[in-house]
């Protein structure tokens, strides 16, 4: 395909100072040059304003700097920039990172290659604050967290295990970012567009790292603290139905946004996915409060093949047996950790 796709870069900034030079030259050091970018500035103090129109004027593509009037936060910040982009393309950055030279041109070859797609992450390269190679890359990093494979109790097409869902990793079509926001109050953006756009367009992985990752003390996104893989993997018969009652604001958000789409065929996949999701999980819920009530149930539940329409139904099964059970026992049921 080769049509010609104009890029929007979304930046936002807040006391940036530290490491904003090194950033906005890697932008100005691509292969392909971007049509303009936007940044949101929550608010700085320090120098980062001063950095920004300094640069702004040496670049030969447009540069706007919105100055947000009170502090907004991180993600309706990015969302205000991303609503004010133009471009085909949008690639989200943070401050802090450093983009490699063909990072947007990888990006508009990748959705020449395949137009179907809405959003895209890319992979990047760890470095500490002082610029230096910590030796691993992004998904490798926080491959512990996301498994939305065995795990993903909220999105229909959680299909790629090789994921790092962070903002600074992701790109977006135009076209979809007015069905993507306003955003709902609660929400990353990074979550919130890895979440919504299967809903409305599809949603892929670009494996290549494409920039630097900057870990320093001041990072926003989370820190990988501890090795929690084994505890997260292949979790969903464990804890589905305990993130389906926590996260139960999150699921109204998702069917308030979906039910405002209009009609399609991938709307009504969508729709009766969620329904059957939430069946299925809160008879799970009744069987782990009092199988021997529900008991009956639970054999239709298997029987009618409710089970196996989501990951896990053996050990689903298992596991709803015995919470179930617990109760008779006198033993209460484990405490999740969801800090």
């Amino acid at each position: 395909m080769s049509e010609n796709l104009t890029v929007s870069v979304a930046v936002c900034t807040y006391h940036g100072e530290a490491f904003l030079r090194q950033q906005l030259e890697s932008f100005s050091a691509q292969t392909h040059l971007p049509d303009e970018i936007i940044f949101g500035d929550d608010g700085s103090s320090d120098r980062t304003l001063e950095i920004l129109y300094e640069w702004k004027s040496q670049v030969p593509f447009q540069v706007q700097v919105i100055r947000n009037p009170q502090n907004l936060g991180y993600a309706k910040n990015f969302e205000n920039v991303l609503r004010h982009c133009t471009g085909d393309v949008i690639i989200l950055s943070d401050q802090d990172d450093v983009w490699h030279f063909d990072r947007i041109a990888r990006t508009v070859k990748f959705f020449q290659e395949k137009p179907s797609v809405g959003a895209v992450f890319c992979n990047a390269n760890l470095i500490n604050g002082e610029g230096e190679s910590l030796d691993t890359d992004l998904i490798t990093y926080t491959r512990p967290w996301f498994h939305f494979r065995e795990a993903g109790w909220l999105f229909p097409e959680a299909k790629h295990e090789e994921i790092a869902i962070f903002g600074c990793a992701a790109a977006v079509k135009k076209e979809i970012v007015s069905q993507l926001f306003p955003m709902p109050d609660d929400w990353g953006h990074d979550v919130w567009i890895y979440g919504f756009t299967p809903y409305i367009s599809e949603i892929d992985v670009l494996p290549e790292c494409l920039f630097d990752y900057r870990l320093h003390g001041k990072n926003v996104s989370m820190k990988l603290e501890t090795d929690a893989y084994r505890q997260w993997k292949n979790s969903y018969f464990r804890d589905a139905v305990y993130f389906y009652q926590l996260y139960e604001k999150k699921r109204n958000d998702i069917y308030r946004r979906l039910y405002s789409l209009p009609e399609s065929s991938r709307k009504t996949r969508h729709v009766k996915f969620l329904m059957e999701q939430e069946k299925h999980l809160s008879r799970r819920k009744k069987f782990q409060d009092n199988l021997l009530l529900n008991f009956p149930w639970m054999i239709w539940e298997f029987l009618s093949g409710g089970y196996f329409r989501f990951p896990q139904p053996i050990k689903s099964i298992l596991f709803d047996v015995k919470e179930g059970l617990s109760r008779y026992f006198h033993r209460k049921h484990p405490e999740r950790n969801t800090s």
